[in-house]
């Protein structure tokens, strides 16, 4: 396992100075945010861009830079207080939805005295899959991807991508001028946290593994982190359940990011809230009297939990692949068992039929453009920063809401484009769920019996690997498709006959339907991961008739004007 920090392997003249947007990965635990707080921050002006709340407070804390955008305030000149010629005091830190009102209401197209770039050597794009990932649930992913564009664009800093699980925004950033562009991989060679032992538990298991643990021996150094998908469970069936079996409150923790999700909650769990909240932002560590720590996705990205000392469970009832990873990356220290709550309801992605709609708005942007710019003339609003036009940002809003799920209105280019990352996190949140599904099936081949013995609370089953990470077989079966030489040339039926089987047997890719049966079709078996076989001709007359090509599937959207390029 790879033991370097991205600091000791990344070299600014080589992977940064000659670029104008980087995409960066590197694996959990590798030392992202301290190559920028320690490295870049000393060296230069950044901005540095998160998903959650809870990491801007914990970072400002930690680097003593304390600046926050104050964008809600009423000054003409607010955005220029950031000023400041020191580097690292020059920084600033923020978050997505800070951007999204920034873009929004703040930034004037055709002013330079809006543009946040000009105040900035390098921006920072923090947890840069949230860009796919958050963009199943709100708007502020598809205007940090508006602010790349016009930063690139209108402005001369450096934009860095940074994340740990790349897969959901794969094809997202695309550049017309490929010079300016670098992507670089560093998570073989980098530490990448990952559990040596993973469990599928019933919610109800869970909840008895804690109670039983904890009463065991109150007073030891284990300690559980709870990833719950909804504070209402948290509530009504989580604590109330823990604190029935003995668990004391002035054990428990709970986090989430709603303040008007307190009601309910009792105030000794209240205060261990603010006081648990409070220590990870300023020692990244939780107090030794919390033994069980409950949380929803408030904490699944950004914040580190440090208490080496500690013998560490995680529960995670998220069944998307790339929140898993997040969420057991947040202990930075080794972790006893990660068990995955197999029957926790998930949150609804998306509620409208995504085929048909995502495909309706992918063919009407064009249209809808020309069709808003006539009511636009109609009702006398220019054409230029309409959202600075409260009647026209009240259209587009209700556009957003009520017509076109897909597609979201740049203030860049005043225009309608089409929402990419969301066709994108919700395709990843559909792979993944397919993938979810086939490995719980796996799994349960190997369960036997009940899940925990009652003397020693150990599973009595074998241990299955957790590798649900569709990325991973894509480039297998890549890299497999380039050594037997199948790229750019034709292929026979036997040759096909050869992919499939390499799919079905190594990859152990099943259908979708039915997880328990291998796929029969290749072109069906490789589509999801990113690749298609189309026949040579049609025509029997043809010498390459009967004969195939491989090829990988084209992105998303290219071409025309529903090109995305940067």
């Amino acid at each position: 396992m790879a033991k370097e920090k991205l600091s000791e392997v990344i070299n600014y003249k080589e992977h940064i100075a000659p670029y104008r947007i980087i995409e960066l990965v590197s694996g959990l635990g590798s030392g992202k945010n301290y190559w920028v707080e320690n490295i870049l921050m000393e060296m230069a002006r950044v901005l540095l861009i998160t998903s959650r709340k809870a990491k801007v407070d914990e970072t400002m804390s930690r680097t003593g830079v304390d600046k926050c955008l104050n964008l809600w305030a009423r000054e003409q000149n607010a955005i220029e207080y950031l000023w400041n010629d020191d580097k690292r005091y020059g920084s600033c830190i923020c978050n997505n939805w800070q951007i999204e009102h920034y873009m929004k209401h703040k930034y004037v197209s055709g002013d330079h005295k809006t543009y946040l770039w000009n105040f900035f050597d390098i921006i920072i794009v923090d947890e840069a899959h949230s860009l796919a990932t958050d963009a199943t649930y709100c708007d502020a992913p598809f205007y940090l991807h508006d602010f790349v564009k016009s930063a690139y664009r209108q402005g001369t800093s450096k934009i860095v991508l940074m994340t740990a699980t790349y897969e959901p925004i794969k094809g997202l950033i695309r550049l017309k001028n490929p010079k300016d562009y670098a992507f670089w991989d560093f998570t073989k060679k980098c530490i990448n946290i990952k559990p040596s032992k993973l469990d599928y538990v019933t919610s109800a298991t869970a909840l008895y593994y804690i109670a039983k643990r904890y009463n065991r021996n109150p007073q030891s150094k284990w300690h559980v982190v709870y990833f719950a998908t909804r504070t209402k469970s948290i509530r009504e069936e989580i604590v109330p359940y823990l604190v029935e079996q003995g668990v004391p409150e002035e054990n428990i923790a709970v986090s989430f990011s709603s303040t008007e999700a307190e009601e309910g909650f009792s105030d000794i769990l209240l205060q261990n809230k603010a006081r648990v909240e409070d220590n990870l932002k300023t020692n990244e560590d939780i107090p030794d009297d919390i033994k069980v720590f409950i949380t929803t996705s408030r904490n699944k990205e950004g914040i580190n939990i440090n208490n080496s000392e500690y013998v560490w469970d995680i529960i995670i009832e998220s069944h998307w692949t790339d929140e898993i990873q997040q969420m057991w990356g947040r202990v930075r220290s080794p972790i006893n068992y990660v068990m995955l709550v197999y029957d926790a309801p998930q949150h609804q992605a998306i509620s409208v039929d995504k085929d048909f709609d995502f495909g309706f708005d992918a063919n009407a942007v064009k249209l809808v453009n020309e069709i808003f710019d006539k009511w636009c003339e109609k009702h006398e609003i220019p054409h230029k920063n309409r959202y600075q036009n409260k009647k026209a940002a009240e259209k587009i809003e209700m556009l957003h809401e009520k017509r076109f799920p897909f597609m979201r209105y740049s203030t860049h280019d005043d225009k309608f484009h089409l929402y990419k990352g969301k066709v994108l996190g919700l395709r990843s949140f559909e792979k993944s769920k397919n993938y979810y599904e086939y490995y719980i099936k796996e799994w349960q081949k190997y369960a036997q019996g009940e899940c925990f013995s009652n003397d020693n609370l150990n599973p009595i089953f074998p241990i299955k690997s957790f590798i649900i990470i569709p990325r991973d077989n894509s480039e297998r079966f890549e890299e497999y498709a380039q050594e037997n030489g199948y790229f750019n040339r034709p292929i026979t039926r036997e040759e096909k006959q050869e992919l499939l089987n390499y799919v079905n047997n190594v990859l152990r890719m099943r259908q979708k339907k039915d997880k328990s049966k291998p796929y029969t079709d290749l072109p069906r078996a490789i589509k999801e991961l990113g690749f298609k076989v189309t026949e040579c001709s049609k025509h029997k007359g043809s010498p390459l008739y009967g004969l195939f090509k491989l090829e990988r599937i084209e992105p998303i959207v290219s071409g025309g004007d529903l090109d995305d390029s940067i």
